[in-house]
């Protein structure tokens, strides 16, 4: 697999092409600092979309949740976890 990180400072996004033997997806980001959260829409090359979110509660402990929906609306993959820092 392969990855490709951007920021756009004029659209203040983040940009990610993954490209894997699999297929491809486009994966914008978009920082909040009140929420500490950056909030991820994507679409893969066989169309489905997702939305995500990885928040930073502090230094230590940080959540990420993403969802992807087929063209038709049915969810293909659903996530979610909590990370914590190994001290």
């Amino acid at each position: 697999d392969h990855l490709v990180w951007t920021y756009d400072p004029v659209g203040k996004v983040y940009r990610l092409t993954l490209l894997s033997r699999t297929g491809a997806a486009i994966i914008e980001g978009r920082w909040n600092n009140t929420t500490r959260t950056m909030a991820w829409t994507s679409v893969d090359s066989a169309g489905n979309k997702g939305t995500g979110k990885h928040r930073f509660i502090d230094k230590d402990h940080a959540e990420w949740s993403l969802a992807m929906k087929s063209p038709n609306g049915t969810v293909v993959f659903d996530a979610s976890a909590k990370q914590t820092r190994v001290k």
